[in-house]
């Protein structure tokens, strides 16, 4: 074999090399990291979705820090797959000029204007991809944000969510909606009914029927733990029972 014939397969032979190396550590590490966090955070906010199915408002809490963790998903995804197609450019170019390589015969074709040629041609391909790995780091960054964020927010929506229970009792004061009143200074939504809207025919009468229940009389409540909107979510208890109870049996809920 000439000189310059094994030049050219020395520098085919490297940048494949490097090509596949890329191709299976550039990143590795971390997709794998982004998508282990980001996919089982996913599953733990299916997980507390499952477990909290009647809780609407509960729900609410998790759609963001769940958008999030999708959204790192995806950029992790699209990142793995702009850095399989850059080093996969890479490693075709190898091929092809291999095979080109192979097919000459003699010295005089494999002269050092050609190796300069294939050095120039590898170049400018990593010229070209080095653009598309900057943008792939880019997303990985922004996966990792992504993450950050949504966890960050879920935790303390979560915490925010939840209070130490307690028990209180007192006079209705006011009633807001079909499961919303104030009682003793604290304003209290009733657990495990979904009224019709405030706004609607059946959300007035909702509200009327609630008021005709409990305004101005005495009820005892139990706090959840648990917070809507600025509201102590809690079970109620009222003279002719439970009152969450006996809402559900006038049909004044939607579930």
């Amino acid at each position: 074999m000439s000189t310059n014939a094994e030049k050219a397969h020395e520098i085919i032979d490297n940048n494949h090399k490097e090509a596949l190396a890329r191709s299976r550590e550039q990143g590795a590490a971390m997709q794998l990291f982004l998508l282990a966090v980001n996919g089982s955070s996913l599953a733990a906010a299916f997980s507390l979705a499952g477990a909290f199915s009647d809780e609407p408002e509960f729900l609410s809490v998790l759609v963001l820090p769940s958008a999030s963790f999708v959204v790192g998903l995806i950029l992790v995804g699209v990142q793995y797959v702009i850095s399989l197609v850059s080093q996969g450019r890479k490693m075709k170019l190898a091929q092809n000029l291999e095979e080109q390589t192979l097919k000459k015969k003699t010295n005089e074709d494999l002269d050092e204007e050609y190796i300069d040629e294939i050095r120039r041609r590898f170049s400018d391909l990593n010229k070209k991809t080095k653009c598309s790995a900057i943008f792939a780091q880019i997303l990985q960054g922004f996966s990792l944000l992504a993450f950050l964020f949504g966890a960050g927010f879920g935790v303390c929506s979560i915490h925010g969510y939840a209070a130490p229970t307690a028990k209180f009792a007192g006079m209705v004061s006011n009633v807001v909606d079909g499961a919303t009143f104030d009682v003793a200074g604290t304003r209290v939504r009733l657990k495990g009914i979904d009224p019709p809207e405030r706004n609607s025919l059946m959300g007035i009468k909702a509200m009327a029927h609630l008021r005709r229940l409990v305004e101005g009389r005495y009820v005892e409540c139990e706090d959840t733990g648990k917070k809507s909107f600025g509201r102590v979510v809690a079970v109620c208890q009222f003279e002719g029972g439970d009152i969450e109870n006996a809402m559900k049996k006038a049909g004044y809920v939607r579930n």
